[in-house]
């Protein structure tokens, strides 16, 4: 299966807020935001514009999505979503 998802700011999060990881079915995420934009008084809502996509695509890859080319994973690599793999060490 392949998931199509865009990266920095989320304009989706800033229009249509908590239905975004809602339909999306991202529960992790939807109770952090919720939870810290109760705590922050609204203030992480507008801070989550700007880390949704992020956030959204590390968990997808920690659920086993990989990057679709080597030019996508070099965006990520190099935007610091996700970590640059170590070279392997010989003995």
């Amino acid at each position: 299966m392949t998931k199509q998802v865009k990266a920095g700011f989320s304009w989706t999060f800033f229009f249509f807020g908590i239905w975004v990881p809602l339909f999306r079915g991202d529960f992790k995420n939807l109770f952090r935001i919720w939870g810290l934009s109760i705590i922050t008084i609204g203030v992480y809502y507008f801070i989550a514009c700007f880390t949704y996509n992020k956030t959204y695509i590390q968990g997808l890859l920690e659920k086993g999505y990989q990057p679709h080319d080597d030019k996508t994973r070099a965006y990520l690599i190099g935007n610091q979503i996700i970590a640059e793999p170590a070279l392997a060490q010989t003995v």
